[in-house]
């Protein structure tokens, strides 16, 4: 491939990186997200403290979640909002 075929080729590789990047990101809190779900459905003699801590990290992955969709929008080039 010469300069201009790989130049040509460079907004695909990009977005192909990005997107490699925004997955492998993304799968940690989404991970947490369902293995605290799971936790709780799973057991219903699970303390109420224990509980409570699960619902406290599904939130917060909830939240890295939110703000890494805002941070890739504006990388991006999207609309914030």
């Amino acid at each position: 491939m010469g300069l201009r075929g790989f130049l040509g080729a460079m907004p695909a590789l990009l977005a192909e990186k990005m997107y490699a990047e925004f997955d492998h990101a993304m799968r940690g809190p989404l991970n947490v997200i369902l293995g605290e779900i799971e936790l709780v459905l799973s057991d219903a003699d699970i303390p109420a403290e224990e509980h409570g801590r699960s619902v406290e990290r599904a939130i917060g992955a909830i939240r890295q979640t939110e703000q890494m969709l805002v941070e890739w929008r504006g990388a991006a080039g999207g609309p914030p909002r």
